[in-house]
């Protein structure tokens, strides 16, 4: 066992299942705008209506 091991995370997935109006999920590629830290981001979801994408940590 090594020690003294550090453990730095620069990156994490998010994953967001995205519902329509009638609470079920929305369809596969439809466009989703996200807006974090005054960044925004345009993500497709799936098949399953669930979008995938990368936050960076600095």
């Amino acid at each position: 066992m090594m020690q003294n091991q550090k453990l730095i995370l620069t990156m994490t997935i998010a994953k967001i299942i995205i519902l329509g109006d009638d609470a079920t999920p929305v369809g596969a590629n439809q466009v989703v705008k996200i807006k974090l830290n005054k960044k925004t981001y345009y993500v497709k979801t799936n098949a399953k209506g669930i979008i995938t994408f990368k936050i960076r940590k600095h």
